[in-house]
């Protein structure tokens, strides 16, 4: 709890979801650092954090990859409402409403192992929350988050849970 680590995991916890573990909560600071250095985060398999951990997520769901799938198709259209919210609320510096939205968002994230989504997201939640704000670490980790969603997307359609635009 110290490293800031509230989730619960059943077991058997897979090597990815470990390496996972291990590197938010232990080595936070260098992984979400690296997170947000490369702000074009690679499909699974071409980088060290995969957009979806899809053992992980069968595991969380029971192996039911048809309740999976629908649960991404939808966060797809959530990502795309929260990609306005939160464009609008940093514009406009709404500090609150920034806060509120993406405590909302990390809650339904945070069931689905999306480790990049998961890592710029609490990035960038931790530098709003920030007292003093850092102009330039929140513009960078807001960057970071908003490309981790557009990869996120990219891997969606590429995937079939969603239609290009």
């Amino acid at each position: 709890l110290a490293a800031g680590m509230q989730e619960v995991y059943e077991k058997p916890l897979t090597k990815t979801k470990l390496d996972w573990l291990m590197q938010h909560y232990v080595f936070k600071p260098e992984y979400s650092e690296r997170a947000i250095q490369e702000p074009k985060p690679k499909k699974t398999g071409k980088h060290l954090i995969p957009a979806i951990d899809w053992e992980q997520c069968l595991m969380n769901f029971s192996g039911d990859e048809t309740l999976v799938r629908e649960l991404l198709a939808s966060l797809a259209i959530d990502i795309q409402l929260t990609k306005e919210k939160v464009a609008e609320f940093y514009a406009a510096k709404d500090e609150a409403a920034l806060r509120s939205e993406l405590h909302r968002f990390k809650g339904g994230v945070d069931y689905l192992s999306l480790p990049q989504l998961t890592i710029t997201l609490s990035a960038f939640h931790l530098a709003v929350k920030e007292k003093p704000q850092q102009a330039k670490k929140l513009e960078k980790t807001y960057l970071a988050f908003q490309e981790a969603m557009n990869a996120l997307l990219a891997v969606f359609v590429e995937q079939g849970l969603m239609k290009s635009d």
